[in-house]
């Protein structure tokens, strides 16, 4: 009886603590569709507001935790420094903004992003993944670093 006790109180405290760390994780704040693509764009926002002012340590917050495994912090801000492309300023920088809702953690973000160079300026059609994780929606940066394509 004192072991079926023991192995119960076990049981809890094991799948309490895991409840408490799918918090800490950050859970979407609503299953509301709406209100999930309302804040996954408001983060799309601070996205493009970071990459347009060139303040790429913030940028690098903004991706997944799988793309900081392929790319250091310090080889994406040398890798966005050294594009011949930056984002263009206000509102040319990202328009036509659309959420494509696919999961309360995955929605898809297509945009008409507007590029500059010293010589040249670019309108692209570009889609970008974000997932929620830690709190906050993310994107893959190794696809902010490859963008934009030249020659699409």
């Amino acid at each position: 009886m004192k072991r079926l006790i023991l192995f119960m109180l076990l049981l809890f405290m094991v799948f309490g603590l895991a409840d408490i760390s799918a918090a800490k994780r950050g859970k979407p704040p609503s299953a509301d569709i709406d209100e999930t693509k309302r804040l996954s764009e408001r983060d799309f926002d601070s996205i493009i507001y970071h990459w347009k002012e060139e303040r790429y340590e913030e940028l690098y917050e903004y991706g997944t935790l799988s793309s900081h495994i392929r790319v250091s912090k310090e080889a994406f801000i040398r890798g966005m420094k050294q594009k011949k492309f930056k984002l263009m300023c206000c509102g040319d920088a990202a328009r036509e903004i659309k959420v494509i809702y696919k999961s309360p953690t995955v929605v898809y973000v297509k945009a008409k992003m507007g590029y500059k160079s010293n010589i040249k300026e670019a309108f692209r059609h570009e889609t970008f993944k974000l997932v929620f994780e830690e709190g906050k929606w993310r994107t893959d940066i190794m696809h902010i670093l490859k963008l934009p394509r030249v020659g699409r």
